[in-house]
C-alpha cells in the first residue's frame, strides 16, 4: 500500500540516489595513502618480478629452487593485479563516482575476489615448498 509521500521502488531512478561521504576530509587522506601504497607497491613488485624473472628464465647462478622462484614471481603478478584494481578504486575516490562502466566493475570485483584466494594459496604452496627443500632435500632434487 503506497502513500502519496513515499514513492514506489520502481519509480526511483538510480541517478536520484546520492551517497554523501560522512568524513570528506579523511577521504583525501585515504586517497593520498592509497596513491602512496600504489606507487611503492608497483615499483617494488615490478622490480622483484623483473629480478626473479631474469633468474628464473635465464637460470644463471641461482641457488634457490626454481619452484620457489616461480611462486615468488606469481605472487608478484598477483600483487600487481591487486594494485591495478586499487588504481580503479583510487580513481573512484578522487572522482567521487564510478565512471568505468558495468563491465569494468564486474572485472574489478572478479579480480578482487580471485586475488583474495590466490595470494594465500600461493603463500601456502611457497611455504610447503620451502619446508620440503629444507627438511627433505632429497625430494627437491628429484
Amino acid at each position: 500500500m503506497e502513500t502519496a509521500s513515499s514513492p514506489s521502488v520502481d519509480s526511483i531512478e538510480y541517478e536520484e540516489i546520492f551517497v554523501r561521504h560522512p568524513a570528506e576530509g579523511i577521504h583525501l587522506v585515504i586517497a593520498i595513502c592509497y596513491a602512496a601504497i600504489l606507487v611503492i607497491g608497483m615499483v617494488g613488485n615490478v622490480w622483484v618480478a623483473w629480478m626473479v624473472g631474469l633468474v628464473l628464465f635465464l637460470g644463471k647462478g641461482a641457488k634457490v629452487p626454481r619452484s620457489i622462484q616461480f611462486y615468488i614471481l606469481v605472487l608478484c603478478v598477483s600483487d600487481i593485479l591487486i594494485l591495478l584494481a586499487m588504481s580503479l578504486l583510487l580513481a573512484d575516490m578522487i572522482i567521487g563516482e564510478w565512471v568505468f562502466g558495468q563491465f569494468v566493475c564486474t572485472i574489478y570485483l572478479s579480480f578482487d575476489a580471485l586475488n583474495k584466494f590466490a595470494a594465500p594459496l600461493i603463500l601456502a604452496f611457497l611455504g610447503g615448498t620451502c619446508y620440503a627443500s629444507i627438511c627433505r632435500p632429497s625430494l627437491e632434487r628429484q
